[in-house]
């Protein structure tokens, strides 16, 4: 398990070095954009988990961040406040009642939870949050009007200027911290699309069979193995040019 930066000074310190290098040679606007780059932003996160990879990091006020493959944040504490950012990924957080509030920045809103656990998942254009246990507070960057009181069992999507309906969980909902990927009449293409986020290079799904739909659950730490037995349950093949250039494609 990963601790929180007072246990790793040297690794906070060697970070924390690059940022301000960064800012001193490049200025704030250009740091921002070096920030915002894919490339960048693990190396200048105070966290992060790998591509195919999870990580779990406990925080000295009780609190535990669990990354999801290709995930980071960063964490600022103080004594008036707890602040965590998501740059990039998912996470899953249980929340340790205290008297600092707690607000987890993404790029589309800010949450406050309460004695909660939850999953969020940020995407291009929308961040997505479920709410296994206690409540969260939802205010979307640009909106105007009063923040969304989101319940357990909960979850909804927003942008900066709103959110959608909530509506129940999912039964796959978090499934990812337990390593699996569970599908549910899902279309070929978007399991294809779920399964490349856990390993490296190209991984394709050709248009004649991205309607096909799949159920199950599957091991996301072996994805070679859930290729392999695409075919026991869909008329497909999996077409490997290199083991990191696969594409899914009809078998008739």
């Amino acid at each position: 398990l990963a601790h929180a930066a007072l246990n790793a000074p040297q690794t906070r310190t060697r970070r924390q070095a690059l940022k301000l290098l960064l800012l001193l040679g490049a200025g704030s606007a250009m740091t921002y954009g070096l920030r915002e780059q894919l490339p960048l932003t693990p190396l200048l996160a105070d966290y992060s988990s790998p591509i195919g990879q999870r990580r779990t990091v406990n925080l000295h006020d009780g609190s535990q961040i669990r990354l999801n493959t290709g995930s980071s944040v960063d964490v600022r504490f103080d004594a008036q406040q707890r602040l965590i950012r998501l740059l990039d990924g998912e996470v899953q957080m249980t929340v340790a009642p205290e008297a600092r509030p707690l607000h987890v920045h993404t790029a589309h809103g800010v949450l406050q939870p309460d004695k909660a656990r939850f999953n969020l998942r940020q995407f291009r254009d929308r961040t997505h949050i479920a709410v296994f246990e206690g409540r969260v507070q939802l205010a979307p960057q640009a909106y105007p009007g009063s923040p969304l009181q989101l319940e357990a069992r909960q979850q909804v999507s927003f942008t900066p200027q709103a959110w959608s309906t909530p509506h129940a969980l999912d039964a796959g909902s978090g499934a990812w911290a337990d390593g699996i990927l569970v599908a549910a009449h899902m279309r070929l293409e978007d399991f294809i699309a779920e399964l490349s986020r856990y390993r490296r290079g190209q991984l394709h799904c050709d248009p004649k069979v991205a309607n096909l739909l799949i159920s199950g659950t599957y091991p996301i730490d072996d994805t070679e193995r859930v290729l392999d037995l695409l075919h026991v349950s869909l008329p497909v093949r999996v077409k490997r040019f290199t083991r990191y250039w696969v594409t899914v494609e009809s078998n008739v």
